[in-house]
């Protein structure tokens, strides 16, 4: 007999989805056939597979070695994997070939990257410019009809590359070989950590990595139900805007374009964002929103009476926002339908805006992205005069939109009584 010792990480699995991960090549109908016959059994006892697992519970394996190995793929539990993810003498920008793609570096292995960690989460600031997980592009904000197929909470088949294969590199890569090296996801395990929410490309900012089931199921459950889980943005949008309001439309999206559109008409699905102004720029001039009078949630672009007022063109404004809904690219379609798009968002009509700019707030992201002024991804791949296509161009290649706070309420599966929040500013 093989027993199998579960812990923490596997809790609140059911038996036969742990013994179908366990046993990746048997069928649904062989697990169950060997619960019948008492060749698997629990805590010493008769099983039918729908048992909630428990920490230290047991799983007995009246099996030989040889069937035991032929229902497993041994791949994952005897490979490297992580094992050479980290360059601890490699920084994120210097990662970056001369192509501008990204490659294995160190950005989780600086402590200052992992804003939090316990045994239930790891939250990490991840930088604009890499993909959340495999199967988004990480050039999003460059190439037309991009998008991401993969599932948020998976991550299908992760192994080290090999020689010639695309290296592009995505957080919860680098998250998997962090959690390798510091054993907290062993060689063999059943059981993968996984991303509970998901930033586009080029959105900076807090990212939580379930490390156990349990932490997994109660996350997921909390970002599935609108207004549990609090999240604000720092966000830089063309034009002046000005108080607070609330913008509630109905939402579609174009898979094939990966353009997500707000309208008043019905036939979408509702997309509630929340937003407050922070400050707006006009020329050499920087106004609080509390200071510009009538502030009514308008658009106003141009309308502040100053000497050094810039044209409306090149004025911004800094915004804290509150996705009530989690729809993919939310924001980004709610603002650009109010005739305020993000900057540097292209893909929604945003401006191109330079890493050299002197607006103070742009500067709070200037040390969030993997970009250098050497290294700028272009749209195209053409060499035209737009900010956005010249790949010598000192312009930030995506929206400015950092995920600078999230808030959990105290919820069943999880050890915070009275919730818990982190933060992480945009660098300034």
């Amino acid at each position: 007999m093989f027993e199998i010792k579960i812990t923490a990480a596997d809790a609140s699995r059911r038996l036969d989805k742990y013994l179908l991960a366990y046993f990746s090549k048997a069928p649904r109908s062989l697990i169950h056939k060997l619960l019948r016959k008492k060749r698997i059994k629990l805590n010493g006892k008769r099983a039918i597979g729908g048992e909630l697992l428990l920490d230290g519970d047991t799983i007995g394996l009246y099996l030989s070695q040889e069937t035991i190995a032929g229902l497993r793929d041994s791949e994952l539990e005897h490979s490297d994997i992580g094992l050479n993810v980290f360059d601890t003498g490699t920084s994120a920008h210097s990662a970056l070939d001369a192509k501008g793609r990204l490659g294995y570096y160190s950005i989780l292995h600086s402590l200052a990257e992992i804003v939090f960690e316990d045994e239930h989460f790891l939250i990490i600031n991840k930088p604009a410019g890499m993909p959340s997980h495999g199967g988004m592009r990480s050039d999003e904000n460059l190439k037309k009809g991009h998008g991401s197929t993969g599932s948020i909470n998976s991550i299908g088949h992760y192994r080290k590359r090999g020689e010639g294969e695309d290296n592009h590199t995505h957080l919860l890569e680098l998250v998997l070989g962090y959690l390798r090296q510091t054993g907290a996801w062993p060689p063999g395990s059943t059981f993968t950590p996984a991303l509970c929410n998901r930033l586009d490309v080029n959105t900076s900012g807090l990212v939580v990595c379930g490390k156990n089931y349990q932490a997994i199921r109660a996350a997921n459950t909390l970002f599935a139900t609108p207004g549990l889980v609090e999240k604000e943005y720092l966000a830089v949008v063309d034009g002046a805007l000005y108080g607070s309001a609330t913008l509630d439309g109905q939402y579609s999206k174009d898979a094939k374009a990966n353009t997500a559109y707000i309208k008043d008409e019905p036939g979408g699905i509702r997309a509630v964002t929340k937003y407050t102004s922070l400050a707006v720029y006009a020329g050499e001039a920087v106004f609080k929103a509390d200071t510009i009078p009538n502030t009514d949630a308008v658009s106003k672009a141009g309308s502040v009476s100053t000497a050094n007022v810039a044209p409306a063109s090149n004025i911004r404004t800094l915004l804290s926002v509150y996705p009530i809904t989690g729809r993919s690219h939310q924001i980004r379609a709610h603002l650009a339908s109010i005739g305020h798009p993000l900057s540097g968002d292209k893909k929604y009509g945003g401006k191109p805006i330079s890493q050299r700019s002197k607006i103070p707030f742009i500067q709070m992201f200037s040390g969030n992205n993997l970009f250098n002024e050497n290294t700028m991804l272009n749209e195209n791949n053409n060499k035209n005069s737009s900010p956005y296509n010249n790949p010598n161009s000192t312009h930030y290649p995506g929206q400015l939109l950092h995920c600078c706070r999230i808030s959990f309420p105290a919820a069943d599966g999880l050890p915070y009584p009275e919730g818990i929040t982190w933060e992480t500013p945009a660098k300034i």
